[in-house]
């Protein structure tokens, strides 16, 4: 069969890139100028080229190792000779490598020193460094010591203003109590608080008597376990007053007067247990009362 034109010119282009001449210049020229990036292409055509990038890739690759390795034995095993032309005649010259000897003890000492001379240098620096650092640290740990100082005084001033409740928990907080310890330090705390302010407020000793801030805090037990006795026999309350069989005859007889109270005309309005008729009071009881001490002094 006869072969189409641009077989033709493929073949032709062959033959003459195997042949060394401007054809490959101009060649690759025509390439540059006819060159399509790969962001142009559809996918497939771009997918085809990224693969023969590839194999050429690899190809020159492994063209490169073969030919490093090559070198590598001809220089390590065989001499290198050159040729020589003169007019009294030919020269043969062979040059050969051997590998290196060991520097010489001095020479390896003198790096050593070099070395050791930067080391020292370098942690010299370093000192000097931590030096700085440390006065700098010191005259913080002076500053906030003068803080803590002026702070402290601060914080009895503030103390003496506050309730013993939160007192008490400045206090602990301010002294870094841990929470194991929190619960027991805090009843002592706020108990000594409480009597202290009490006998500031007072200004009296303390006695059963003045306990009305012990009994807002709840500090009872602490006061009893104090003096040693009942928290129940602490709470005195005021006694009463025993009414004699005579002074309530008297009274009842007063307030049933007709000038003091009225009965009551209904039959439902009696009293279930001694069946007597309810009466209601025309006054005021204290209006009454003080009737009652005028007539009876």
């Amino acid at each position: 069969m006869p072969l189409s034109r641009a077989e033709i010119q493929r073949r032709y282009r062959e033959r003459k890139k195997k042949e060394s001449g401007s054809f490959l210049k101009n060649d690759r020229e025509r390439k540059r100028k006819n060159y399509v990036t790969v962001s142009m292409l559809s996918e497939p055509e771009a997918k085809k080229r990224r693969e023969e990038t590839n194999k050429r890739m690899k190809k020159n690759y492994k063209k490169k190792k073969n030919a490093n390795v090559d070198n590598t034995v001809h220089m390590e095993n065989e001499p290198v000779t050159r040729q020589s032309t003169s007019k009294k005649g030919t020269q043969l010259t062979a040059s050969m490598k051997f590998k290196k000897t060991r520097k010489s003890k001095k020479a390896s000492n003198l790096n050593q020193m070099k070395s050791l001379y930067k080391s020292i240098s370098s942690l010299k620096e370093r000192i000097e460094k931590l030096i700085r650092t440390k006065k700098s640290l010191q005259n913080k740990l002076q500053r906030i010591e003068s803080r803590a100082q002026q702070g402290t005084q601060s914080l009895n001033d503030e103390l003496e203003r506050l309730t013993p409740r939160s007192k008490t928990d400045k206090e602990m907080r301010s002294n870094g109590v841990s929470p194991r310890q929190k619960k027991t330090i805090r009843r002592k705390l706020l108990f000594l608080n409480v009597l202290q302010n009490e006998i500031k407020r007072k200004s009296i000793k303390v006695t059963v008597s003045t306990i009305e801030i012990v009994k807002k805090y709840r500090q009872m037990k602490a006061l009893g376990k104090l003096l040693q006795k009942d928290r129940r026999t602490l709470n005195v309350k005021p006694k009463k007053i025993i009414l004699t069989s005579k002074l309530k005859m008297k009274v009842q007889s007063f307030l049933e007067r007709e000038d003091n109270s009225v009965t009551m005309p209904g039959k439902k309005d009696t009293v279930s247990k001694d069946k007597k008729q309810k009466k209601i009071l025309t006054d005021y009881l204290h209006i009454l009362h003080a009737k009652f001490c005028l007539e009876n002094p």
